[in-house]
């Protein structure tokens, strides 16, 4: 106090440098008569600790003449507080990053500026919106459903999807959301932090793609060597067959083993198609046990009969939400890997167990607190050294000799683990085999149990309703008429598209029905179902494949399909969904009276 009053005190030594003038200008405003309410400036303690100051003066009438009474506050915290969070405004503005902020239940308050850019929508446009508006179809209700559950229990969800721009393009977006809590802890937002990836996944599909067909190339001989002993089962028991009077058990005998060898033949083109075609990632839930089952069957009909194959599967494990193709995919270049680590001779083995993400130890810390289903593929081959493991999961590393393998085969499997938010890890030494961890994390509230996958009963009931079929390969239009009418149905033919648009319209008061092939002559079964449907909306469609495109798929749901059966054709499948269509409409008709 007494060198604040001291002659020798000059206010202005504590006043920055940059702010003197405008202090002196500010005073002689004042001294000229002139009220200045408040400005700010900085200024310095004694121990030269920097402030911002507010200055309120006032001129009073002090001892008979005018004197300015001047009011410094100190309010550094606030200024720091307001650059703090201008930085932050700034930081959010300018992220590359698409970020979203939304209420409890969704709705969108607040997107940023990379966020228009990507998707097309102002923000206008999108404020009070839910971002479900992005939704494309392709990304299944039940990752939805995850997604809600974790973030409404207050934890992070870290996941992709494939959006929905405004000009109707798709784009992929990698997203990590969270809730905001406040003071209390309670949840008051959601924070949605994306980015796009779509140039990642278009090279991911290329690379993923590639290897596949590597895949292919490498079961190729086997697979023609298992199709060239379907059909000789088949030419040989159907030889049987039309040979002289037999008894009823052989009849039944002889007729089982074609159908087991046309079983055996689906099963493989099923799996040929699943490794060869380009795919979009889909979720679904899926039990591992039964694709790992899938797999060992082509495994042990293609790999050499020198290599054994034993599976250990532990039972009842919790379903995963996964992409099946790429997991398919993954798992067959682990077996083909270890089926060429092992030459011509040795053991493979394929096992699962439920795991905690605790005891996974501190090479994978990420997984504290949460369940994963471990998948190994061990086998009895060279093995590696310290060097080669470090290096195995590497694009276009390869050990095997020019021409004999790209080094994708493990950089996919990384890929696939990585993009199910997993982990891979190896034991390997020279001489002694190699053993690969796939550990797929549990979706959370997943039950223990596998997926009923039963066919249809053989007693599925017929019925009187008229049935258009659209077929145009003979054999196969013979055997569909020939097994609904077997069930009372009566059924009215077509062997391209045209004529089937051509005969509804002859007999829409008739038709109940439609079961038609999606690739037909002259006018596909797609096209002509759609035509069918404009004339009569409420008429039942099936459409049969054996493999359609999956843009194609979810554009034929969406238009109103009854549904797809998959060919090879099941006749309990197709008469079984065929009177649950029946039915389900005539249920629908009673409680609508």
């Amino acid at each position: 106090k007494e060198e604040f009053y001291s002659k020798d005190f000059n206010f202005l030594s504590l006043i920055a440098a940059e702010h003197i003038s405008t202090v002196r200008k500010n005073f002689s405003r004042h001294v000229a008569g002139q009220e200045i309410s408040s400005y700010e400036y900085a200024l310095y303690t004694k121990d030269r600790k920097r402030l911002v100051g507010l200055h309120t003066t006032k001129l009073i009438d002090y001892e008979g003449g005018n004197a300015i009474l001047g009011i410094i506050t100190d309010i550094t915290g606030t200024r720091h507080v307001e650059e703090e969070l201008r930085k932050l405004q700034r930081a959010v503005e300018q992220s590359p990053a698409s970020i979203i902020i939304t209420d409890v239940d969704g709705n969108i308050e607040y997107a940023n500026p990379r966020f228009t850019e990507v998707t097309g929508y102002k923000l206008e446009e999108v404020v009070g919106q839910n971002p479900r508006i992005l939704r494309s179809g392709h990304t299944s209700r039940e990752e939805y459903a995850i997604l809600w559950e974790t973030i409404k229990a207050g934890k992070e969800w870290r996941g992709e999807f494939q959006n929905k721009k405004k000009d109707g393009d798709l784009f992929w977006e990698q997203a990590s959301i969270s809730p905001i809590r406040d003071a209390a802890g309670k949840t008051t937002h959601f924070l949605a932090v994306k980015e796009d990836v779509t140039k990642r996944k278009m090279l991911e599909l290329q690379l993923w793609q590639a290897q596949k067909m590597e895949s292919i190339g490498t079961l190729a001989s086997g697979v023609a060597h298992d199709f060239n002993n379907i059909l000789g089962i088949i030419l040989g028991y159907a030889s049987l067959l039309v040979q002289k009077p037999m008894d009823s058990s052989k009849l039944h005998a002889y007729a089982d083993s074609i159908v087991k060898a046309a079983d055996r033949g689906a099963a493989l083109v099923r799996q040929i198609l699943t490794f060869a075609r380009k795919s979009e990632f889909k979720l679904e839930k899926v039990d591992v046990n039964s694709i790992i089952g899938e797999l060992a069957k082509m495994l042990g009909e293609t790999f050499p009969k020198t290599i054994s194959l034993s599976l250990q599967l532990e039972k009842a494990l919790p379903a995963l939400s996964i992409d099946r193709t790429q997991l398919h995919q993954a798992l067959l270049n682990l077996c083909v890997n270890a089926r060429d680590a092992m030459s011509e001779r040795g053991s493979l083995t394929i096992a699962t167990r439920l795991v905690l993400g605790d005891t996974m130890g501190p090479r994978f810390a990420a997984a504290y607190g949460r369940r994963f289903v471990e998948i190994s593929v061990s086998d009895t081959g060279t093995g590696m050294d310290e060097a080669t493991r470090t290096r195995i999961f590497e694009p276009f590393f390869t050990t095997k000799e020019i021409g004999k393998g790209t080094g994708l085969g493990l950089a996919v499997v990384f890929g696939v683990v990585q993009e199910h938010q997993g982990f891979v890890d190896v034991e390997s030494a020279v001489g002694r085999g190699s053993t690969f961890h796939v550990y797929l994390p549990v979706p959370e509230g997943s039950k223990s149990g596998t997926r009923d996958s039963s066919a249809i009963g053989v007693d599925a009931p017929g019925g009187s309703e008229t049935i258009l079929v659209v077929e145009d390969e003979d054999l196969m239009r013979g055997f569909l008429v020939a097994l609904l009418e077997q069930r009372g149905y009566r059924v009215l033919v077509a062997i391209d598209g045209e004529e089937a648009v051509k005969i509804h319209a002859a007999h829409a008061k008739e038709i109940d029905l439609v079961l038609s092939d999606v690739g037909l002559p002259k006018l596909d079964g797609w096209e002509a179902s759609k035509r069918m449907k404009e004339a009569n909306p409420n008429l039942i469609v099936f459409l049969a494949s054996g493999y359609v495109d999956p843009v194609l798929r979810t554009e034929i749901t969406q238009g109103g399909i009854s549904g797809f059966i998959e060919k090879p054709y099941r006749p309990n499948d197709i008469l079984g969904k065929v009177r649950e269509a029946f039915d389900s409409r005539s249920s629908s008709r009673r409680s609508s009276r």
